[in-house]
């Protein structure tokens, strides 16, 4: 699929992979939530699982925007207490 595409030389070598970035490392949502963004670890549960049905591949598979209106992060109470303090970060 990657070499299908108009441009997709500019972009992918021959094998498919990527051809300007080397060194790309699987870093999952909840991590990058946690550490970069500082969620706690019950909100950045929540959100990734938000998220993730809306992110795959497969559109037959994707959860639409519809789908998702039902979602419990969505009527998640705001609670920003549950956020890391600065002090805590250091």
């Amino acid at each position: 699929m990657a070499l299908s595409g108009l441009r997709s030389r500019k972009y992918f070598q021959s094998a498919g992979h990527l051809r300007h970035i080397r060194g790309l490392n699987f870093w999952p949502l909840k991590k990058v939530l946690q550490e970069k963004y500082k969620f706690n670890e019950t909100e950045a549960q929540a959100f990734t699982d938000f998220l993730v049905p809306m992110l795959v591949w497969d559109p037959d598979r994707r959860a639409s925007a519809e789908t998702m209106l039902d979602h419990p992060w969505l009527s998640m109470p705001n609670n920003y207490e549950t956020r890391i303090t600065p002090a805590e970060r250091e």
